[in-house]
């Protein structure tokens, strides 16, 4: 059976609850508000403690991981940033080592993509993260700059210098 779930001008978030009777829906209304919510597309659900209920992650309006554990539809939300320190740009969930825990999949502003796994917990939410693919940290000679500091020298070229506009 499944549910639905709605979000409502981006700050609420309803769950209409699938009672197995026909066309029969039951409204859980403002199932939670998440008042720092940075999109309705940052929210992704998934059983992500393996307890066979369907939990809620989300990126807030800082680009920060949370989510809202689903225990017996308490939804209670955990800051789970710890994962993940730099800002997320992109957040997807599968199930990517195929054991029946839907697994958490983030682009950060690093370019890094990491997934987590879920570990089977559901009263304390915990993930084992892995680095998947680096997308292109700028790097000279293996040493990688995270300060956010430009780099400069004075072979390089600018368009501006290289730019003929007499053509």
């Amino acid at each position: 059976k499944y549910d639905l779930i709605f979000t409502h001008g981006n700050k609420y978030i309803e769950l209409l609850e699938n009672t197995d009777n026909e066309k029969d829906f039951n409204s859980l209304w403002n199932l939670a508000q998440v008042y720092d919510l940075w999109s309705a597309d940052t929210v992704k659900w998934g059983d992500f403690t393996w307890d066979w209920y369907d939990d809620i992650v989300f990126v807030n309006n800082e680009w920060k991981l949370f989510l809202l554990n689903n225990i017996n539809k308490d939804f209670t939300r955990y800051d789970i940033s710890q994962y993940s320190p730099n800002k997320i740009i992109r957040l997807e969930v599968a199930d990517m080592d195929k054991d029946n825990i839907t697994d958490i999949i983030l682009l950060d502003e690093m370019w890094f993509v990491k997934v987590l796994y879920g570990l089977w917990n559901s009263t304390n939410p915990k993930f084992e993260v892995e680095i998947a693919w680096n997308a292109g940290r700028p790097s000279l000679n293996g040493w990688s700059r995270t300060d956010k500091w430009a780099l400069y020298y004075d072979w390089l070229v600018s368009l501006g210098e290289a730019w003929d506009n007499s053509v």
